[in-house]
């Protein structure tokens, strides 16, 4: 079972990183009920899932599962196979109730919603066809059904005015930093966040990860590209911080270099984010550690007060004195288990 393996080998790779608490916006369920009885424990990882994104007829994920994952780690599955599982594909509101029945009878724990430059569907040449990601009047529909479901949602966005949909929308999580980067036929400017965005987004008390890393490895090859959408992740960056948006640390992939390195993604985040001048190593570190809180706000982690969960992790150097030090993990406990 290729999910067995790479689980196996992700979940070692996650704890001998300091990685105890993932969050996964899109699966398949049926290939999580395989590893379900092994997570949770003080020898894995604890992870919350979506169980499948919801998005446009065709939308993303719906190629990357049938075109790609289906050949690399699903054995051949077809779209019959993924479909109402691992992606939703809505049109209307009655789909969407009937989606999100789906995705809380599979057991998720927060809810994923796609657009990807939601605007071209107001451009007056759009044809009507559906685009990569959700047509925007509906994502206020998926939010108020979802929450009446106790559901949060995450949104995906790629654009500024995505993002503005989405604050607009209420929905919880932000799950991209616009312009993380963006097709060469769109405009720098067209994903730029402005003050009135970030505070507008404080008060709404909705939180943005910054998924900043991935982009090191898709445009390693083309570094003049590569130094324009830093440029644009430090300006957005910069602009939530000032009005104190909460920021979750998160990577967007669980591949470093393209060779299956597994967690490392998760604290090459950290790292790019000091390199890129966006935080210093102790509040870089400060909202890694607070993001494994919000994922799990009913537990006490990440403190050493009496009834806190016993896990912790002791470095050889200070890590937030010098981000490389991250490197020198030397003891991760779990629940009160050594597990590095």
């Amino acid at each position: 079972n290729v999910v067995d393996t790479i689980f196996a080998r992700a979940n070692e790779e996650y704890l001998q990183s300091g990685v105890f608490y993932v969050k996964v916006p899109t699966t398949h369920p049926p290939s999580i009920a395989s590893i379900d009885d092994a997570l949770a424990k003080p020898g894995t990882v604890d992870v919350i899932y979506s169980m499948g994104g919801i998005t446009s007829v065709g939308g993303h994920p719906v190629p990357l599962f049938v075109n790609t994952l289906s050949k690399t780690l699903y054995g051949g599955a077809t779209y019959e196979d993924f479909a109402g599982q691992a992606f939703h594909e809505v049109e209307n509101a009655e789909q969407i109730s009937e989606a999100l029945d789906r995705i809380s009878e599979h057991g998720a724990h927060f809810v994923k919603a796609t657009l990807i430059y939601s605007e071209d569907y107001l451009d007056e040449d759009y044809d009507g066809q559906p685009l990569r990601g959700l047509h925007p009047d509906l994502l206020p529909v998926i939010v108020r059904e979802a929450h009446a479901r106790g559901l949060p949602v995450t949104l995906h966005a790629s654009s500024a005015f995505d993002y503005r949909v989405g604050v607009s929308a209420g929905v919880d999580e932000i799950a991209h930093l616009p312009g993380l980067a963006w097709p060469p036929d769109r405009a720098a400017d067209d994903h730029r966040l402005t003050a009135a965005d970030a505070q507008q987004t404080k008060d709404a008390g909705i939180a943005v990860v910054t998924t900043t890393y991935v982009i090191n490895v898709v445009f390693r090859k083309q570094p003049e590209r590569l130094a324009t959408f830093k440029s644009m992740q430090r300006a957005n960056i910069d602009t939530l911080k000032a009005a104190g948006v909460e920021l979750r640390i998160g990577s967007d992939t669980y591949d470093r270099e393209g060779t299956g390195a597994g967690a490392n993604p998760t604290r090459g985040e950290v790292e790019n984010l000091v390199a890129m001048g966006a935080f210093k190593p102790r509040e870089a570190l400060e909202r890694w550690i607070d993001t494994g809180r919000r994922m799990f706000p009913e537990r006490r982690i990440a403190c050493f007060d009496p009834g806190c969960e016993a896990s912790f992790l002791v470095f050889g150097d200070d890590p937030r004195r010098e981000i490389k030090n991250l490197h020198s993990l030397k003891v991760a406990v779990k629940q009160g288990e050594v597990v590095v």
